[in-house]
């Protein structure tokens, strides 16, 4: 008897890919925007990794999940048949969940890291580490995601770069901007540190 395919979801196999996809694009138009120091690149990536990290999160609780729905596995074909018939908890059913959530998790740390918000080292160190894991698991599986395998790159690239790398690379444009914003992180509990920037910041809105 053959097996029955999954019914198809709209919500699943046809918003959230396309979104995804949408997406990425918003912010590699993000981070082109910042690189040539264009107005509203920072928001173009606010957008793009707040939605991004809300399409992994919701790709997590998918009514049905195999670990290559959306990538097939990097093997022979027979081999991939052979190894559909067996049954791995972790790998079809665990996995796919904790690649959504962790990788929501990542691309939000990556968010707040790039806009210079709190608490992004405890998300990027979480999250990364759960997808190096599953990526680990999955290559001694003879297995690939690579959805698994990008967010773990973009997550160890982010824990890799400094925070004071990124602040003198996105705000070039305003040096004093840069010192302060410095200052601001080998000085976390100096209020009137954080004030320093605020008000540059405002004032640079109201110059606007």
């Amino acid at each position: 008897m053959e097996a029955q395919e999954p019914i198809k979801s709209f919500l699943y196999d046809v918003l959230l890919p396309k979104m995804e996809w949408l997406l990425w694009f918003v912010t590699f138009w993000g981070f082109v925007a910042s690189w040539y120091q264009l107005a509203g690149w920072a928001t173009l990536l606010i957008v793009a990794f707040y939605n991004l990290a809300v399409v992994s999160f919701l790709s997590a609780f998918s009514p049905y999940n195999s670990i290559d729905r959306y990538e097939p596995y990097f093997e022979p074909i027979t081999m991939q048949e052979e190894r559909e018939k067996e049954s791995s908890f972790f790998l079809n059913i665990l996995s796919p969940k904790i690649i959504g959530i962790a990788g929501a998790v990542v691309l939000f740390g990556t968010l707040c890291k790039l806009m210079f918000w709190t608490g992004y080292s405890t998300m990027l160190l979480a999250g990364t580490g759960w997808l190096l894991i599953i990526v680990v698991v999955m290559a001694f599986s003879q297995r690939m995601n690579m959805r698994a395998f990008t967010l773990a790159i973009l997550g160890s690239s982010m824990l890799c770069v400094s925070s004071e790398t990124l602040m003198r690379q996105l705000h070039r444009d305003d040096p004093k901007l840069v010192t302060l914003m410095v200052y601001q992180i080998q000085h976390p509990h100096d209020r009137a540190a954080a004030e320093a920037v605020r008000s540059h910041v405002n004032q640079k809105r109201i110059q606007r």
